[in-house]
């Protein structure tokens, strides 16, 4: 009996995987409602499931539905904290709106649990993406001082280093261009 429940719950986490695969692939290739038919079937057979609520939320963003899509990250941090997906999605949403209430929320509750890698990863993204985003590099360096100086510290360290590299490749572009003289 007890080999028969395994065997059904290895073929339910193949089957939760293979629909996931078929609507991440769907919504990829903008199949709407293909990527929608299969995502509704999902969400009433596994409702509690965070990759299904990462999904329907990836297809709200490109509705220009930001606000149901927030609504879906959070929940999915309801039940699952440690979400990398949703918490880098709900502090890029933030980000980009500005909105420092979000922000502070995600950040205070989820960011900083984060791995390390993943943190870095992130504030690496952050620093390239800064300027198409609304939420400037000094007000996020103020958000971080006022709780985690380690984390400060990473960001220093990241933002010298993106300047360094900066500067090296503007060395190297003038380097590699002929003088007209």
């Amino acid at each position: 009996m007890k080999i028969d429940t395994v065997s059904q719950n290895q073929g339910d986490e193949e089957e939760r995987f293979y629909t996931h695969q078929m609507i991440m692939t769907a919504i990829m290739l903008n199949d709407r409602d293909y990527a929608l038919k299969y995502l509704s079937a999902a969400r009433e057979r596994w409702p509690n499931d965070p990759k299904f609520l990462l999904a329907e939320a990836t297809i709200l963003i490109r509705q220009q539905g930001e606000s149901q899509a927030l609504q879906k990250y959070l929940k999915c941090l309801e039940l699952d904290p440690q979400c990398e997906s949703a918490v880098l999605n709900l502090f890029s949403m933030a980000l980009k709106t500005s909105n420092e209430e979000l922000l502070r929320e995600v950040f205070f509750k989820y960011f900083v649990n984060l791995n390390e890698f993943t943190q870095w990863e992130f504030l690496m993204g952050f620093q390239i993406r800064a300027s198409e985003l609304n939420f400037t590099l000094e007000k996020f360096r103020k958000l971080i001082a006022t709780t985690d100086f380690q984390l400060m510290q990473k960001f220093d360290k990241i933002t010298r280093l993106m300047k360094r590299m900066k500067e090296g490749q503007e060395s190297q572009v003038e380097i590699l261009v002929p003088s007209l003289d």
